[in-house]
């Protein structure tokens, strides 16, 4: 269910309760800052196996296999274009995206409800280069890499297939960068 106004699409109520849900959990520190750990400790012996079967499509229609990603570190980031606190992260990622893509690094923003053509005009504002995934009906993605109770939320998966981080609310580059660092 969304909300319309003046014939423009707004988020429903229940993300806006859901953001506001994720700002209070920043707002108390609910997911501590990852710390740098060596590569062969980086991923907890019981972190979950990253499901790798979905084909997404991005905001251009281009269908991309996450399958396809295998070997790389892949950052699921879960975002909305209303969101000031996922604009502000898109950019962080952006950054580290272009600091660690040579090495592996594959950032994928999913939209949890943006139409492509709201999407592509974020990124083209933006200067977002990463693939941007429409996420709008894919609760099955949400549940693998989440639950996503929140936006921005972030999953990160290590090279072998691993769910090794799960950051909810707000990230700055550093602690995005402090999540990956040991993946390499």
């Amino acid at each position: 269910m969304d909300d319309r106004v003046d014939g423009a699409r707004h988020p429903s109520g229940r993300w806006r309760v859901a953001t506001v849900a994720g700002l209070v959990f920043l707002s108390i520190g609910f997911t501590p800052a990852p710390r740098a750990q060596s590569r062969a400790s980086a991923c907890g012996e019981s972190a979950k196996p990253a499901n790798l079967a979905f084909v997404l499509t991005d905001m251009n229609g281009v269908q991309v296999r996450l399958a396809d990603l295998r070997g790389k570190v892949i950052v699921v980031h879960f975002w909305a274009t209303w969101c000031p606190t996922c604009a502000a992260e898109m950019k962080a990622l952006e950054a580290l995206q272009q600091a660690h893509g040579a090495r592996g690094l594959q950032v994928l923003g999913v939209s949890i409800d943006d139409s492509p053509d709201r999407m592509r005009d974020f990124a083209r504002k933006q200067g977002i280069t990463f693939p941007l995934i429409q996420g709008r009906g894919r609760d099955d993605v949400k549940q693998a890499y989440g639950p996503v109770w929140a936006v921005p939320t972030t999953a990160v998966v290590s090279r072998d297939g691993r769910i090794c981080r799960k950051l909810l609310g707000f990230s700055t580059r550093e602690r995005h960068e402090a999540s990956i660092l040991g993946l390499f």
